[in-house]
């Protein structure tokens, strides 16, 4: 969602370079789940991590557009927001990872589809923000109302995915603890 909304964030914090520095936070997590992602797994079932990464991120889903709006133009909330996006990330690569040796347990073509679905979530996320601008019309003034629709449709997302994960927990296909 922030990635798709770099439009907003440059608004929010003018002369930043919003687009330069938004994706560094997320890559040094990725870096850094690395290094902790195996110790997580001997200490977490994968439904632990998939399900608390989830909560996590979908907390901060609905923090950094408010978050920024509260603290626009400021050192203060640029930062809060990079922290934001650092925490958004490092759980992003748990819940990712966690899903993907989840679907590798039970059978290798639910892998492919599990890829799959990544990528095309990735296209409806992109098709669900043009469709909020194009119905939502915004102005430089108007913005917030846009982006919170925008994350607010991201996080009723996240929780159709809780709902899912649940769904398939109580399903014959999960046996994996």
């Amino acid at each position: 969602a922030v990635v798709n909304s770099f439009d907003y964030f440059d608004k929010t914090f003018p002369g930043r370079d919003v687009s330069f520095v938004f994706p560094n936070p997320p890559a040094v997590a990725n870096l850094a789940t690395t290094l902790v992602i195996t110790q997580l797994s001997n200490k977490y079932s994968f439904n632990a991590r998939v399900l608390f990464s989830m909560c996590i991120i979908t907390a901060m889903t609905l923090f950094v557009p408010i978050g920024a709006k509260m603290f626009q133009d400021t050192d203060f909330g640029m930062n809060i927001i990079l922290v934001s996006l650092f925490v958004m990330g490092f759980n992003n690569t748990i819940c990712y990872a966690s899903t993907a040796g989840l679907c590798s347990q039970i059978d290798g073509k639910y892998t492919g589809f599990f890829l799959i679905g990544v990528a095309i979530f990735g296209l409806v996320m992109n098709f669900v923000k043009e469709g909020v601008l194009l119905v939502l019309d915004p102005v430089d003034d108007s913005d917030l109302e846009s982006i919170l629709w925008f994350f607010g449709i991201t996080t009723a997302f996240l929780v159709i995915g809780f709902v899912l994960h649940f769904i398939f927990i109580k399903s014959e296909f999960y046996h994996v603890k």
